[in-house]
């Protein structure tokens, strides 16, 4: 039984390490669809902002990423001074539209490469499947939104 739990225990993180390289790799993939060099896709928050780049629009990255700190600020402020008022409120509030920020960009990611909302979805609750699909598939890129106009 101990055997077990240990063999188990050192599994977990070896296959959390094998699906970051996958979503790297299929990451590093879509960036070059989209004719953006692919080793940005393995720096975190530029990562993002290219995604946005590559699906959305550049100004509404820095919308999101002021949400989200806006955000975070709260978070600490209620958790350290124990408000539950407003704050608590606004903290919900600004966490919906970060989830509305991160589901749309993927909508707009899947719209970019001809993908259906649905996968867009797909993209959003199993993210290392599904840019898998799409890196390693054969779809083309379109523009931002799935219209090259739209830049």
């Amino acid at each position: 039984m101990i055997l077990l739990e240990m063999i188990l225990g050192y599994l977990g993180p070896v296959i959390a390490i094998m699906v970051w390289i996958l979503t790297a790799l299929a990451s590093w993939r879509v960036f070059l669809k989209a004719g953006v060099p692919g080793w940005k896709a393995l720096i975190p928050i530029y990562r993002e902002y290219n995604i946005f780049r590559i699906a959305w629009k550049e100004k509404q990255f820095f919308i999101y990423i002021g949400v989200v700190i806006v955000y975070s600020v709260m978070e600490v402020i209620t958790q350290r001074a124990g408000v539950l008022s407003i704050w608590g409120t606004v903290g919900a509030v600004l966490n919906l539209v970060v989830i509305y920020y991160e589901v749309m960009v993927k909508i707009y990611l899947a719209r970019s490469f001809g993908r259906s909302r649905g996968f867009g979805l797909f993209l959003y609750f199993l993210e290392p499947v599904a840019i898998s699909a799409l890196g390693f598939g054969t779809d083309v890129y379109g523009g931002p939104a799935g219209n090259p106009d739209a830049k």
